[in-house]
């Protein structure tokens, strides 16, 4: 059976997709709720939660803090909704990605599962390492909510796409969670493109750096293919 047909049947994938909560009968404005959360998503994540203010959010939104007290709660309320936003939009980008590649070649589907986490973080906001390395150095329980209701659902699916691409030597023989974690970190660089630009001189604001990138990780977590196909003779 290929990797496609396994993962897409298994638990890790049925687990991926995220339903946002259903909210109260006062929240009848989803647009105003809509837009307050993605600037807060924005800010949080570029800034950190300690560095971002309730009325700096009201304000970027173009609205007021009785509005975020109103749909949210409070500070934590409308960071827990940004993390939502931001990592179910990730979850369920991803499920949509790997159930169009069912049927798909097993070396395929591993480069479309490993270019999709570079690509997205390129195309939006790379900056969450920064918002996690802050949570992870002050705040248990922030970074234990995180885990149980995104990060490991995410975990959990790679561990099974790598140990799949394992068996059949497709992926490089490096611990499970080492490949989990190197991937991941890999989309960081796009917070550097000024720093990559003055360095090396390469044009980094375009997709063609994007795409180059994730062609560099895919050659770092996979096995090339004709070293590949004599493992597997």
């Amino acid at each position: 059976m290929r990797i496609a047909q396994t993962l897409l049947a298994s638990d890790a994938f049925a687990r991926l997709p995220f339903v946002e909560p259903a909210r109260g009968p006062r929240d009848r404005s989803a647009a105003v709720r809509r837009a307050i959360t993605e600037v807060a998503a924005a800010q949080f994540l570029d800034h950190g939660y300690a560095a971002v203010s309730t009325h700096d959010i009201s304000r970027l939104a173009g609205t007021h803090q009785g509005l975020i007290r109103y749909h949210f709660g409070s500070k934590l309320g409308l960071w827990q909704a940004a993390m939502d936003s931001y990592f179910g939009r990730f979850r369920n980008e991803l499920h949509a990605t790997l159930a169009a590649l069912d049927g798909s070649d097993d070396r395929d589907f591993l480069h479309a599962a490993v270019s999709h986490v570079i690509l997205w973080h390129g195309q939006h906001r790379p900056l969450v390492q920064k918002a996690m390395t802050q949570i992870n150095q002050h705040d248990d329980e922030s970074l234990s909510w995180l885990v149980s209701r995104h990060i490991r659902a995410v975990y959990d699916l790679y561990q099974r796409i790598f140990q799949l691409g394992q068996q059949r030597g497709l992926v490089r023989p490096v611990p499970l969670p080492n490949l989990y974690y190197i991937l991941f970190l890999c989309g960081s660089i796009f917070a550097l493109r000024r720093e990559i630009h003055l360095v090396t001189g390469l044009e980094t604001a375009g997709e063609g750096f994007d795409r180059d990138h994730a062609e560099a990780v895919v050659a770092l977590l996979l096995v090339e293919e004709s070293t590949a196909g004599s493992k597997l003779k």
